[in-house]
């Protein structure tokens, strides 16, 4: 599979519910309207561990012991939804980066010893210090990550 990288305007609603100095994992279905229906990626609890071992400030919308996991069944690996607001980035230019580096390495890992390339889905919603959110997106071999990296540094020095 060819890699694709995407970057959208999303709906600023989201920024109404998070303001923060960290990155937030959010559930797939953020925009739901009751968090007792939220869906997390089976990944969230994995990355969060992963980046707060490495120092990156973290933390899960809305998790509870009983929130509801989804769990991917085929060969493509889905990150969890990530927010970053412009508060964040501002003081935090870096961490984006890291924590895409950080999730690269565990894929690395992950997949030692897959033949294949396995498909990788990561969506990230970026607040801008204007603020519009805009919406990052890789879908594509797990070996392309690095491009989205490079791309995504570009991106969030985009006033």
């Amino acid at each position: 599979m060819e890699e694709e990288i995407q970057y959208n305007d999303v709906d600023s609603k989201i920024t109404k519910y998070i303001s923060s100095s960290e990155i937030i994992l959010l559930p797939n279905n953020w925009n739901q309207d009751g968090e007792d229906e939220f869906i997390y990626s089976e990944n969230t609890v994995t990355i969060r561990k992963l980046l707060k071992n490495n120092n990156i400030p973290v933390s899960i919308f809305s998790f509870k012991p009983d929130s509801q996991i989804t769990n991917n069944r085929n060969i493509d690996w889905v990150a969890p939804t990530m927010f970053i607001s412009a508060s964040f980035l501002s003081s935090n230019s870096d961490a984006v980066s890291i924590s895409l580096s950080i999730i690269a390495n565990y894929l690395t890992d992950y997949f030692k010893g897959n033949k294949s390339n396995p498909n990788v889905k990561i969506r990230i919603y970026f607040e801008k210090p204007n603020g519009q959110t805009k919406e990052a997106t890789y879908s594509g071999p797990a070996s392309g990550l690095d491009k989205f990296q490079e791309s995504i540094k570009e991106f969030s020095k985009l006033k």
